[in-house]
């Protein structure tokens, strides 16, 4: 018995897309194939997005974005949401900065300094308390502006899996700088002792 093949009908249509359609605050540009084509540069957008953080407020020390998730444009927290990520977004904001330091060809040494104040707040302000499972470990949740952390933040949902890639981040030599070194190392330590 011989298989035929069958012919299927087409089941999508290729259109044009809406004149006039907006994302964000751009209008949307797509090329012929209806691909959305970006509305500038990929090094401008990262020096606009560079320079956007630059300007955040300080307080107690640290830019608003190190101590907060949610903010609008204008720097201010967004009240409704009062949870943070301090463990996640730090990591991953000193891996960004530590690329944005080597993207630049390493002449803007201001990066290395917000990279090494991610580090700073991550084993300062925002760990968990000097005992239990995981002590002075950095956490993976905690509520946005308060330094120091409410206590019923502290440990219940630090899960360590989830935070390796910010410790070993704090192993590149443009991080050495980071004052809490010893902090840092007993992190590392720890991770170590509990791996599967």
């Amino acid at each position: 018995m011989n298989a035929r093949p069958i012919a299927l009908p087409a089941v999508f249509v290729l259109g044009a897309p809406a004149a006039a359609q907006s994302l964000g605050n751009h209008k949307a540009v797509y090329d012929r194939h209806g691909f959305l084509l970006p509305w500038t540069s990929f090094r401008t957008a990262i020096e606009r997005e560079l320079k956007w953080y630059a300007r955040c407020p300080v307080e107690n020390g640290y830019p608003r974005f190190l101590t907060c998730t949610f903010m609008d444009g204008q720097y201010r927290r967004i009240e409704r949401r009062k949870d943070m990520i301090p463990a996640m977004q730090n990591g991953m904001g000193i891996l960004s900065y530590l690329k944005a330091y080597a993207w630049t060809g390493k002449k803007d040494r201001r990066l290395l300094d917000v990279a090494r104040t991610m580090g700073d707040y991550l084993t300062r302000e925002a760990s968990t308390p000097d005992t239990g499972k995981y002590p002075l470990f950095p956490r993976s949740t905690g509520k946005a502006g308060a330094l120091p952390p409410p206590t019923d933040l502290l440990v219940a949902s630090c899960h360590p899996p989830t935070l390796r890639g910010a410790f070993t981040l704090w192993r590149f030599p443009p991080l050495r700088g980071v004052r809490s070194t010893h902090r840092r190392l007993s992190s590392l330590a720890l991770l170590s002792s509990h791996r599967r």
